[in-house]
């Protein structure tokens, strides 16, 4: 069930509204990035990891610059610890090196067909997380500092990570066009806003180190309160656009 609430504020309040907002709102915004912060990793074993790429670079505005092509023939299931070193961490590291842009890279991003699970002896990793803070065996105790820091990445990396650290991704699908899909959902994505109901769930989890959910619903309030100021704002700007376009 939708519940749709229809008020009128006078706009000498309106003010009120976003002093109040911003009571809640941190005090400084940072940037999400974008692709100049951005390495994408395409294998060149793969006609599927080179068009997605190529196709996710252009659309994304990735500079040549940022581009490392590896090789990789085997699996894109799966690869050892060596393999992900070898093939991957070390090329890319090296290629940040070279080009200097070891301080500006902060995100990473592969082209399918790169294996998206990396086997520390008998441990299983996934090859993001071993991009974002280092290989580690399969124990309790591997804390992301980052995570439910609400801080720019660059600010908050994993205290853990073994000197490079990457908020790292894996562009995949069941086919080529459906990876592309994925592209062109995220691109359109952008600055947009939700036009659909969205649902604010709370549960019993208890809050610590292992589970961060229930963090957020102190937040509901605040997240409530600003869909209805947006949606109350763009109404009226939109009305009174109207009127004075009759006028």
């Amino acid at each position: 069930m939708s519940l749709y609430v229809q008020f009128r504020v006078p706009l000498r309040i309106l003010g009120g509204l976003f002093v109040a907002l911003n009571c809640f709102l941190p005090a400084q915004s940072e940037a999400g990035g974008s692709g100049l912060n951005t390495v994408l990793v395409i294998n060149q074993a793969s006609t599927n990891s080179c068009e997605l790429g190529n196709y996710y670079a252009e659309r994304r505005q990735i500079p040549a610059e940022n581009v490392l092509r590896i090789s990789w023939s085997g699996t894109n299931t799966s690869w050892s610890g060596l393999d992900f070193t070898n093939y991957l961490l070390n090329p890319l590291l090296a290629m940040l090196s070279s080009r200097q842009l070891t301080n500006q890279i902060d995100y990473v991003v592969l082209s399918m067909d790169i294996p998206f699970k990396t086997t520390n002896g008998s441990s299983p990793n996934a090859t993001t997380a071993a991009l974002f803070y280092g290989l580690k065996p399969d124990v309790s105790g591997n804390n992301s500092s980052y995570a439910a820091s609400e801080a720019s990445f660059r600010t908050a990396r994993p205290a853990t990570a073994p000197g490079y650290s990457f908020l790292t991704t894996m562009l995949t699908g069941n086919s080529l066009t459906e990876a592309k899909n994925l592209v062109d959902q995220g691109v359109e994505s952008d600055g947009s806003f939700p036009d659909a109901p969205c649902i604010l769930e709370k549960t019993s989890d208890i809050p610590s180190v292992k589970c961060f959910r229930p963090l957020s619903i102190v937040m509901f309030p605040v997240s409530s309160f600003a869909f209805l100021v947006d949606g109350f704002v763009n109404k009226t700007a939109s009305s009174l656009i109207k009127r004075r376009s009759q006028t």
